[in-house]
C-alpha cells in the first residue's frame, strides 16, 4: 500500500500503523523466545563490556552457570489447555437456524475429515503436531494466528475427497492480509511458503487461488464466500511485566548456583602477607634481585589471593603490617529461594492463575482461590469467540468443498480450569450444605463429571431404587413355620 498525497494526516496514520505492526512482530518474536526457553538472550545480571579483554571466554563461563525456570511456558500452556485441551464440540444447523438431525451424511463426512486431520497431524512441518493446539498457542504468544486449508500435490488425485483437504496452523509471518482502505474488509490474502506463493481473492461465493499450477490457470473453489485461511488477532497474553519477572527468576536461580559455589569453594584473601612468587635478577635494586609475586595460587576449584603488606618502621629497621586471612562467605540460600518463589507467584498472578499456587506460596483462602479461578475462566472466555469463529469457518469451508451447501457448523470450546483443590472443594460443599448452591451448580463447580444433568439423573435413579420397598412374592410358597407341629413327631 503506497500513499501519494500531500495530506500529512494520512501519512501519519500510515506510518503509525506500520510502526505498530513492526512492534507486534518484535513482541511476537520475543514472546516465542521466552516460551521456547531462550532466556539467556535476556540476562539482566552483570555483564562485561563487549570490548573487554577475554569477553567471549568470560561470557561463555557465565552462560554455562546460567540457570532458568520457565514459569512463562508453564502459564502459557495452562492457558492454551484451558481453551483447547478438551476437544471442542460442534453441530450442524440448517439455513433457518434449526439444528440439523444427527448422524446425517454431512455430519458423518465432517467427522471423517476431523479424524483424518488428527491422523495426519504430524505429517506436516509445524511446531506442534496438533494444528488446533498450535493455532491457539500462536494466538496467545504472537497475537496473530492462522489456520490454512490446502491440498498437497501428492493428494491432489485422491479418490476420497476427504483426503484432499489438509489443515495446518501456519506461521503468521507467512501470511499477508491486505485490507480495503475504504471499509477495512479483507481484499486479498497472500501465503508465502517454502516453495509456494499463493494469492487468494474472493469472486462472489468462490475463492480464487492464483500462483498454484500457473500453467493450468487459477483455481476456483465454492466456499460460501469464506477464505481458505482463517485467522484471529488478539492481544498476546505474555506481558512486559511477565517477561521481567521471568528474568528476575532466572537471575535469582543463577545467584543461588553462584552462592553454592562459594559455599563449597571458598576464596581465601591474605592481607599483609608475602604471596607466592620468585626472585628475579634486577641490577636496579639493592642486592641485585627483585621479588616477583604470582598474585594468586590455584587450589583446584578454589583461589587464593595475596596482597602485599604495608611497609612500616624506618629505613634502618623496615617492617610490614601483620598479615591476616579473610574468606568469602555465602549468604543464607533461603533469601534467594524466597525471592525466586515470590517472583514465580507474581508470574502466576500476572497470567491470572494465582489459584494454582500451593498454600505455602500463595497464602490464600479457599474462597479467594475460587474467585481467582473464576477470574481466570472469564479471562479465557474473552478469547473464546474469535477462536470459535475461526474454527467454525474452517469447518464450513470443508462442508462446502465436500458438497454440503445448505448446512453450517457451530463450534463451542469446552473451557476448563483444572481440578479444584481440597480447600476449594470444601468451600463448595459448605455452600451446598447451607442451601446457597443448587446441586447442579455445586457439581458443575467441582468439575468431577463431564455431564452434570446425566449424572443427576443417575443419582436420582439410584436413590429411587434404594428407597423402593422390597415386596414379598405372593406366588412363592410360604416359608415353613419351624414352631408349628407338623404331626410327624411322636408325643412325649
Amino acid at each position: 500500500m503506497a500513499y501519494e498525497t500531500d495530506y500529512h494526516g494520512d501519512r501519519y496514520r500510515y506510518d503509525r500503523q506500520h510502526r505498530k505492526q513492526r512492534s507486534r512482530v518484535e513482541e511476537a518474536r520475543i514472546n516465542r523466545d521466552y516460551y521456547d526457553g531462550h532466556h539467556w538472550r535476556y540476562w539482566v545480571g552483570p555483564t562485561l563490556p563487549a570490548d573487554a579483554e577475554g569477553y567471549a571466554g568470560k561470557m561463555a563461563l557465565l552462560e554455562r552457570a546460567f540457570q532458568q525456570h520457565n514459569a512463562v511456558r508453564t502459564c502459557v500452556d495452562h492457558w492454551r489447555d484451558g481453551l483447547i485441551a478438551e476437544p471442542f464440540t460442534w453441530h450442524l444447523k440448517t439455513p433457518d437456524g434449526e439444528r440439523a438431525p444427527g448422524n446425517s451424511k454431512a455430519e458423518l463426512a465432517l467427522q471423517r475429515w476431523l479424524d483424518f486431520v488428527n491422523q495426519q497431524a504430524d505429517s506436516f512441518e509445524a511446531r506442534e503436531s496438533d494444528p488446533w493446539s498450535e493455532f491457539v498457542l500462536c494466538a496467545g504468544l504472537e497475537g496473530d494466528s492462522y489456520l490454512r486449508l490446502w491440498t498437497p500435490q501428492r493428494f491432489a488425485d485422491a479418490t476420497d475427497p476427504v483426503r484432499r483437504i489438509h489443515l495446518h496452523a501456519t506461521d503468521h509471518r507467512r501470511v499477508t492480509v491486505e485490507r480495503s482502505p475504504d471499509d477495512g474488509f479483507v481484499d486479498k490474502i497472500i501465503y508465502s511458503g517454502a516453495n509456494v506463493q499463493e494469492t487468494q481473492t474472493l469472486d462472489g461465493e468462490a475463492v480464487v487461488i492464483s500462483g498454484v499450477g500457473a500453467e493450468e490457470g487459477d483455481e476456483r473453489l465454492d466456499t460460501g464466500g469464506r477464505w481458505l485461511v482463517q485467522g484471529v488477532c488478539v492481544r498476546p497474553i505474555v506481558s512486559e511485566s511477565a517477561r521481567r519477572l521471568q528474568n528476575s527468576i532466572n537471575h535469582g536461580l543463577t545467584m543461588k548456583l553462584r552462592n553454592q559455589e562459594l559455599s563449597g569453594f571458598r576464596e581465601n584473601i591474605f592481607l599483609n602477607a608475602m604471596p607466592p612468587g620468585r626472585y628475579v635478577p634486577d641490577p636496579s635494586v639493592p642486592g641485585g634481585q627483585r621479588f616477583e609475586p604470582s598474585g594468586a595460587e590455584e587450589r583446584g576449584a578454589g583461589v587464593e589471593r595475596y596482597k602485599m603488606g604495608v611497609p612500616t618502621g624506618t629505613e634502618m629497621d623496615p617492617a610490614l603490617t601483620t598479615p591476616s586471612l579473610f574468606q568469602s562467605q555465602p549468604v543464607d540460600p533461603r533469601y534467594l529461594l524466597d525471592s525466586v518463589m515470590a517472583d514465580t507467584a507474581m508470574v502466576y498472578r500476572e497470567f491470572r492463575q494465582g489459584y494454582r499456587l500451593s498454600d505455602s506460596a500463595a497464602g490464600d483462602s479457599g474462597e479467594s482461590r475460587i474467585q481467582m479461578r473464576q477470574e481466570f475462566e472469564l479471562y479465557l472466555r474473552g478469547f473464546r469467540r474469535p477462536i470459535e469463529s475461526a474454527i467454525a469457518n474452517t469447518l464450513n469451508v470443508v462442508l462446502k468443498i465436500l458438497g454440503y451447501q445448505d448446512l453450517e457448523a457451530v463450534v463451542s470450546l469446552r473451557i476448563t480450569t483444572g481440578k479444584l483443590s481440597g480447600e476449594e472443594s470444601a468451600v463448595v460443599q459448605s455452600r451446598y450444605d447451607k442451601g446457597l448452591l443448587s446441586r447442579a451448580t455445586a457439581m458443575a463447580l467441582l468439575g468431577d463429571v463431564p455431564d452434570v444433568d446425566a449424572e443427576i439423573a443417575l443419582i436420582d435413579e439410584e436413590m429411587s431404587t434404594e428407597a423402593r420397598p422390597v415386596l414379598p412374592d405372593v406366588d412363592a410358597d410360604p416359608a415353613p413355620d419351624q414352631d408349628a407341629d407338623d404331626g410327624d413327631e411322636d408325643e412325649l
